[in-house]
């Protein structure tokens, strides 16, 4: 059988690729669609590239392109993500060969670097045949936020009432002069587009290596996910927005759990930070969950905050999912000290497309 390796051509791979993933994954759920996973966004188009065997598709590995701030410059980078395989073709090396021309052609077109997360079987690919760092510990954190909802959870009961009721406003709340509020979008040029414009535009310059969370991001990473149930809130002194969070409630094992999918704090507020993080765990407990995740920064005032409001992160022996993360640098990127180093990683939930 003849296989070649190339790059995905959109609109005539489309259907291919759609019978590929139902034979690996299985139907697309929670609309996490292949189409969500590669939409256009302000970074441009998803490389991807295939490999084809006697003319049918038969693996896949794609890149998706995001702004971050990388030392003090905006570049290019890219999650690697829709990683798959046939069953049927497993074990020919595939997975590495359509890797490497990936990683490749995302050198050629400039991108800094490319990163992902991973299970244990993909992780060792990633850090061995594929060249990536790995960033450990991965940063995974908790915070108890309701005792009686974490006790009915692992009951067996609760979690599933909880879910099935509507979403309740969130009341706005003051204290020392921030006022935290429940923000509507995320559209450009919404509140909540505009809250985090404004908290960015204050906190980039204290991120070693993150992605941009703008007004455009914000738009991008949940605009196309009405089906998620995703909430916006933002910490306000006077007229200036210091804080920005988003939060979505899952279902961990059975424990409902808020996840705080992005959190970005502005230097030199803290106590609007906190008063945020207050607020989170007030909308959290209202909408029945009994923990709430995040994912800790490396350093800056996000993590600070996080950490003061009793964020604590889990030793990865009893992570309920076993997720790895690693990178690679790229051009002139290769072999950065800066993007191997834990402690200079921005990252949060909203980094994934598993939440």
């Amino acid at each position: 059988m003849s296989e070649i390796v190339r790059d995905y051509r959109p609109g005539a791979d489309d259907a291919a690729l759609a019978d590929l993933w139902r034979r690996v994954f299985g139907e697309p759920r929670g609309g996490q669609t292949v189409e969500w996973l590669f939409r256009p966004g302000p970074a441009g188009d998803a490389p991807r590239t295939v490999a084809e065997c006697d003319g049918r598709i038969v693996a896949h590995a794609g890149g998706a392109p995001l702004r971050f701030r990388l030392d003090g410059e905006e570049v290019r980078g890219a999650y690697s993500v829709g990683a798959m395989t046939d069953p049927a073709f497993q074990g020919r090396g595939l997975f590495v060969r359509i890797g490497r021309a990936l990683y490749e052609r995302l050198e050629r077109e400039g991108f800094a670097f490319v990163a992902g997360f991973s299970n244990a079987n993909s992780h060792r690919l990633m850090t061995g045949p594929l060249g990536r760092i790995a960033i450990r510990p991965f940063p995974w954190a908790v915070r108890l936020v309701s005792p009686t909802a974490l006790a009915a959870g692992l009951a067996g009961r609760g979690g599933a009432r909880a879910a099935s009721l509507p979403p309740r406003p969130f009341a706005p709340r003051e204290e020392g002069g921030v006022r935290v509020e429940e923000q509507t979008g995320p559209e450009p040029g919404s509140p909540a587009g505009d809250a985090c414009d404004r908290v960015w535009r204050r906190a980039q310059a204290s991120l070693g290596v993150g992605c941009v969370r703008d007004g455009r991001y914000l738009a991008w990473r949940y605009g196309s996910r009405p089906d998620a149930g995703y909430r916006f809130l933002a910490a306000r002194r006077g007229e200036e927005a210091a804080a920005f969070a988003s939060f979505r409630p899952m279902a961990i094992r059975g424990v409902r759990a808020g996840f705080l999918l992005d959190f970005l704090a502005a230097p030199g507020d803290p106590a609007a930070a906190r008063a945020l993080l207050r607020g989170v765990a007030a909308l959290a407990r209202q909408e029945g969950c009994a923990l709430l995740s995040a994912l800790l920064p490396g350093t800056g005032p996000s993590r600070d905050a996080l950490r003061a409001a009793g964020f604590l992160r889990i030793p990865e022996a009893l992570h309920p999912q076993l997720i790895r993360f690693s990178v690679r640098g790229l051009g002139r990127w290769a072999g950065s000290r800066l993007l191997a180093d834990p402690r200079a990683w921005h990252l949060s939930w909203a980094d994934t497309d598993v939440v």
